[in-house]
């Protein structure tokens, strides 16, 4: 878990290819994107472990806020918030 995953689609658009961890380092940075995993005896028991809740921060929730100037960017490498042209 400690070593990102293989770039499978190294697609000509992407203008920053990366690959993914298989949970999350640093900071989360998009919705959906594993934080934690559990293992249990049963289901249940996983399910009270997993009970958390994240901080909510003040990122953009519309992608066409992502795009203004002084919008916070999702990777510090990538300009604009643009991935692929």
């Amino acid at each position: 878990m400690a070593e990102p995953l293989p770039l499978l689609i190294p697609h000509p658009t992407l203008t920053h290819g990366r690959t993914q961890y298989a949970l999350a380092r640093d900071e989360v940075n998009h919705v959906g994107e594993a934080v934690a995993m559990v293992v249990a005896r049963d289901r249940y028991v996983a399910e009270d472990a997993a009970s958390a809740s994240p901080s909510p921060t003040n990122r953009c929730r519309r992608w066409w806020a992502s795009r203004r100037p002084a919008a916070q960017h999702v990777h510090p490498d990538v300009p604009g918030n643009l991935g692929a042209t």
